[in-house]
């Protein structure tokens, strides 16, 4: 039973969870346009968007644009990002003269009946750090427009920051989520342990075979849960706090490969004990002889049923809705 209860535990962290891994925000030649969501705070100045500026890029006066992309409608001349991503590796040249001015600056003049607010997006010539502080949650992009002529090989780094830190939404109410399932943890494996404690306390007699295998099931799974969640949460912390989105790292890399793995492991080890604790239940309820066996089997089919289905119905409209929520978070 408390493998069934612990699945849909498991269903609903994976709603709140949607851990993606993401491509380092590093805008070259060959790639000119990022977007990512940005989630702001009112009177927070934690949410911005900065660009790292070394000499090879203040070198090539590389002009750029800041925008939240939901405003792309009241630009008259700046291109959608499917269109900026086709043309920019290939056809700069065709790009460019639609986008930019006689001086190379992004025309941000606005189209018919819009308006232009110049305190939403910045625009100019990228040969400082720029930081474009963030007061409006929404999608992000940066656009860049370096010489084709002179086929730069730069790399400039983009830090998209939200106001609680660096991983994305979805991810920081899992990461929030875990303080308080600790919390529930902790008191309920204090309440295992003061019911062990008081059967203990009764005599080894009081303690029936039925109750040892409960008991045996619960520290199997709680403590691997337990671990679980405390791994989930160093590696969430060091996303948030510790590496940028730009910064390509191989320890966060080993952290991401580690955390599949002990997934993996974990989901296996769990499948394991139910089969063991189903083994071992079902040897102890037959050889009772009060036990009538022929109950067992539809009563305890029908329980094991319903929650796995359930949670596989949960997931499955959860995994749908997510898979056409990510895209448009990226743009």
């Amino acid at each position: 039973m408390f493998i069934l209860i612990r699945s849909l535990i498991y269903c609903l962290l994976y709603i709140t969870s949607s851990v993606v891994a993401t491509e380092p925000t590093i805008l070259t030649g060959e790639n000119g346009a990022i977007c990512r969501w940005i989630q702001a705070k009112a009177n927070n100045d934690n949410s911005y968007v900065r660009l790292f500026v070394n000499e090879t890029v203040v070198d090539y006066e590389i002009f750029g644009l800041i925008f939240n992309y939901k405003n792309i409608v009241n630009f008259a001349s700046v291109p959608r990002i499917e269109n900026f991503t086709d043309l920019y590796p290939t056809n700069k040249t065709e790009l460019y003269s639609t986008m930019l001015g006689g001086d190379g600056k992004f025309i941000d003049d606005a189209a018919k009946d819009h308006s232009v607010d110049t305190l939403r997006f910045w625009s100019g010539v990228i040969d400082k750090e720029i930081i474009f502080l963030v007061s409006e949650s929404g999608t992000y992009c940066v656009y860049i427009a370096p010489d084709p002529v002179k086929a730069p090989d730069f790399e400039l780094p983009v830090h998209f920051k939200n106001y609680y830190g660096n991983m994305r939404y979805s991810s920081y109410l899992y990461y929030t989520s875990l303080k308080w399932i600790f919390i529930i943890l902790f008191a309920t494996i204090a309440a295992i342990f003061k019911f062990l404690k008081d059967l203990s306390a009764g005599g080894s007699q009081s303690l029936s075979s039925v109750k040892a295998a409960m008991n045996t099931l619960v520290m199997l799974t709680f403590v691997p849960f337990v671990l679980m969640r405390l791994f989930d949460f160093c590696y969430l912390f060091v996303q948030n706090s510790v590496f940028a989105p730009y910064q390509g790292s191989s320890i966060e890399s080993f952290l991401s490969f580690l955390s599949l793995l002990i997934s993996m492991l974990d989901a296996l080890f769990q499948f394991y004990v139910a089969l063991l604790f189903s083994m071992g239940l079902g040897a102890i309820y037959y050889y009772k002889s009060d036990a009538n066996y022929r109950g067992f089997l539809p009563e305890w089919s029908r329980i094991a049923t319903k929650f796995p289905l359930a949670s596989a119905f949960i997931i499955s409209l959860t995994h749908s809705y997510f898979e056409g929520s990510i895209t448009i978070s990226f743009f």
